[in-house]
């Protein structure tokens, strides 16, 4: 019996998950390095390998690369990836309470939850949510941005004024580069670096990251962070206390990663916030170290991996920059994503 099963496995097929996997958790804890940048680089790797074996690697490094960005949010202030921005909110504020074991704790938890959730909804409502998806109009888009814009109000309720400035200065910063409709300059001054647009993980790395440097600096006790891991126990009593909470977030990912454009940011953001809006009586508020905060932002992010496919799969629309890439690898290994590859390659 225990031949037969190992016969029915591939090895093989499991060893590159895990080899990919094990790169994206370096590649996602190390801010300035992206899942994108990874996967891209994977594609010219993997130009001569059979497609499964490609797809193997790729998925690993896409799937463990997302929780991973968790890492350094929670350790060190700094988001590894763009859809653990969140987590900063509650999971540092947890840390220098010596917290950040029980944070991890949860995070992980929750990512493979979130993970799990989505890739199942990709199998059961793939074709749904791409209907739906199909139906969202350019007015749509545009009310979705203004909702996630809407989030400042609840996500710095504490010094509105202070989030209204933020936001100005992220829209201002997203409108340099080429205008999409008129195919001019907006705010490159004559450079020509400056006509693609300002970087997400250099903006990332230089809101977060640095203002969180010259933070650490300018105070007068250095003491390493890494020391307030704390010895706090987890139960799984605990962790699963928290599964209705992961599920609405979960739905919120699925739903906005199935959406072109918009990916894990958006919908972390979205489900954090509405985790403010639902949780009546947290451990703790919300952004002074809230367990609540880092199981919303989690789940959402993740469950955005199994929305983004679902697009990308039925439609050959990717649904994130991840997915664009996956897409583009799908291409060079000679297959054709879309409706008929679900009834010209059902094995893959």
């Amino acid at each position: 019996m225990i031949e037969q099963i190992l016969a029915a496995i591939d090895l093989r097929f499991i060893f590159l998950v895990f080899v990919g996997a094990f790169a994206g958790l370096i590649v996602g804890a190390m801010p300035g390095l992206s899942v994108t940048m990874a996967t891209a680089i994977l594609v010219s790797v993997t130009f001569t390998w059979a497609v499964n074996d490609a797809m193997a690697l790729m998925m690993g490094v896409y799937v463990v690369g997302v929780f991973s960005g968790a890492i350094s949010a929670i350790l060190i202030n700094i988001p590894g990836a763009p859809g653990s921005v969140a987590t900063t909110l509650d999971g540092f504020p947890m840390t220098m309470k010596g917290q950040a074991k029980k944070a991890l704790r949860v995070a992980t938890f929750y990512s493979f939850f979130g993970t799990m959730f989505g890739l199942i909804m990709l199998a059961l409502l793939a074709k749904p949510v791409t209907k739906i998806a199909l139906q969202f109009s350019p007015m749509d888009y545009f009310l979705l941005a203004l909702f996630g814009l809407t989030t400042v109000g609840s996500l710095t309720s504490k010094n509105f004024l202070k989030g209204l400035i933020s936001a100005a200065l992220g829209v201002i910063i997203s409108l340099i580069g080429i205008d999409p409709i008129m195919g001019t300059p907006r705010f490159t001054f004559g450079s020509m670096r400056l006509q693609a647009g300002i970087s997400l993980i250099a903006a990332l790395i230089g809101l977060f990251g640095f203002s969180e440097i010259l933070i650490q600096i300018g105070q007068r006790s250095l003491e390493p962070i890494a020391g307030k891991l704390g010895k706090e126990k987890v139960s799984f009593r605990e962790l699963m206390r928290h599964i209705p909470l992961s599920i609405q977030a979960s739905l919120i990912g699925t739903f906005i990663g199935a959406l072109p454009g918009t990916g894990g940011p958006v919908a972390a953001l979205i489900a954090y916030d509405q985790a403010k809006k639902t949780v009546r009586k947290p451990e703790v508020p919300f952004g002074e170290g809230a367990v609540e905060g880092i199981v919303a932002s989690e789940s959402a992010n993740n469950a955005c991996i199994g929305g983004a496919l679902i697009p990308m799969l039925t439609l050959a629309v990717p649904g994130d920059a991840v997915t664009a890439v996956l897409l583009s690898a799908m291409y060079v290994h000679g297959l054709r994503p879309g409706p008929l590859l679900f009834t010209q390659t059902p094995d893959l």
